[in-house]
């Protein structure tokens, strides 16, 4: 399972909608999903391969020239169900779904990458957006607000809002691309017997150019899933005071 999306400033977001919704309008579509765009489905029926090609060629070349980084964080669901999810919970405490799980990935990387230059980020405010009607969003907006509620005062304006748009949303149509290329490539890393998530073919090797547009890939490893396991045997007091971390 993965979720992933982009980061950019306001200028940035509002070049990369112009573009990408003219990039719909002479394509004769009204949105993009990267799993009908690939193999030609619904409003790219009875398009041949070099028209869906052009197509994700541009919306490429869109996302690449007006945004700033790409974040995506990927977990084993069967990592997440004998590490994580089968942890005794006596004390009935609120456990992250997977897509909670991931969100922390996400939201982690986000703000690593803007307070990179701690100066810079004293003027940045962050907000997201998520997909609406994506199962347990909900538990990604609690999550929000435990990493807001939890932000030392000084950093207090750092993380702005976080809210729900359709598939319309140029952004949202960009992250379902870069969800759906990841996907394909972590499934030939992976496939479905257990491996190893640090192990991928996104990674740079030794040597490698730092490309121009960064791609920040999180795994949640089970190493990750463990420590949040091991949260769940601490003295209920203890975790309390650990729950928004």
């Amino acid at each position: 399972m993965l979720m992933g999306g982009f980061l950019g400033n306001t200028e940035q977001w509002e070049r990369f909608n112009d573009e990408w919704r003219l990039l719909l309008k002479t394509s004769g579509v009204s949105y993009c999903h990267g799993t009908e765009l690939v193999h030609g489905k619904k409003q790219f029926k009875d398009w041949p391969f070099p028209k869906r090609k052009a197509f994700q060629d541009e919306a490429n070349r869109i996302m690449l020239g007006h945004l700033e980084l790409s974040v995506t964080a990927v977990i084993r669901k069967d990592d997440y169900d004998a590490i994580y999810k089968a942890t005794p919970n006596p004390s009935k405490l609120r456990k992250d779904t997977k897509f909670g799980v991931l969100f922390r990935g996400c939201l982690w990387a986000v703000l690593g990458a803007v307070t990179e230059d701690l100066e810079r980020a004293k003027q940045f405010t962050v907000n997201f957006v998520l997909e609406d009607g994506a199962k347990n969003s909900a538990d990604a907006l609690r999550l929000f607000d435990l990493a807001k509620s939890n932000t030392l005062p000084e950093w207090s304006h750092l993380l702005g809002t976080i809210k729900l748009e359709t598939k319309q949303s140029p952004g949202l149509q960009a992250a379902d691309l870069l969800v759906y290329a990841s996907s394909r490539i972590e499934q030939t890393d992976h496939g479905n017997l257990p491996s190893n998530t640090e192990t991928s073919s996104h990674i740079l090797g030794p040597g490698d150019a730092i490309p121009a547009f960064k791609c920040f890939r999180i795994p949640i490893t089970r190493e990750i899933l463990e420590s949040l396991r091991l949260d769940f045997l601490l003295p209920p007091e203890q975790w309390r005071s650990m729950q928004g971390r």
